[in-house]
């Protein structure tokens, strides 16, 4: 082939390319019933996209409130005293009083690993995860282990070792108990 089909033929192929393309573009998308999506906010939709690690939630601790909530793609709903909760994402978050800050994530969904382990798991799963145990309550079913500068608490039914919540606080609570 002469060096002068080979140029006319990227021609026609671009030009087939380009018609093709237009013609996708000029067709119309089929209405539907379902209501438009509403668009999320940049930080919702940035946190949204984030993976479901223990990382993306540690990062809420010392959040106020407001920021906190620009970050999910739901409506909180009050709980407790100082606390919100996040239904669909399995989140609970309680604040200083004195500060606004957020003190206390406690997580519930299932979809979030915890370095290998997850929610529903037994609770050797999270002791081979993170390791050192720093206070072991057997009878009452929770025990921590240190996360970088938090307490990471882990609950679990004491009768069969399966994990239920984890909890990331800047210190465990006045009695050690949940909140």
């Amino acid at each position: 082939m002469s060096p002068g089909l080979k140029g006319g033929s990227k021609i026609v192929i671009a030009a087939v390319l380009s018609a093709v393309i237009v013609s996708a573009c000029a067709s119309e998308v089929p209405e539907t019933n379902a209501p438009a999506p509403q668009p999320a906010s940049e930080t919702a939709a940035f946190f949204s996209s984030m993976s479901e690690n223990v990382e993306k939630y540690r990062v809420l601790i010392g959040l106020k409130q407001s920021r906190i909530e620009a970050m999910f793609d739901e409506t909180s709903e009050g709980i407790n005293d100082s606390g919100i909760e996040f239904k669909h994402s399995g989140i609970r978050i309680w604040f200083d009083e004195a500060h606004g800050r957020a003190v206390h994530v406690m997580i519930l969904s299932k979809d979030v690993d915890f370095n290998g382990a997850r929610i529903g798991d037994s609770e050797q799963a999270f002791e081979d995860a993170f390791e050192k145990v720093i206070d072991n309550h057997p009878g009452s079913g929770y025990k921590d282990y240190g996360y970088e500068d938090l307490v990471l608490r882990l609950y679990y039914d004491a009768a069969s070792g399966k994990t239920e919540a984890v909890s990331l606080m800047l210190e465990p609570p006045e009695g050690g108990g949940e909140q």
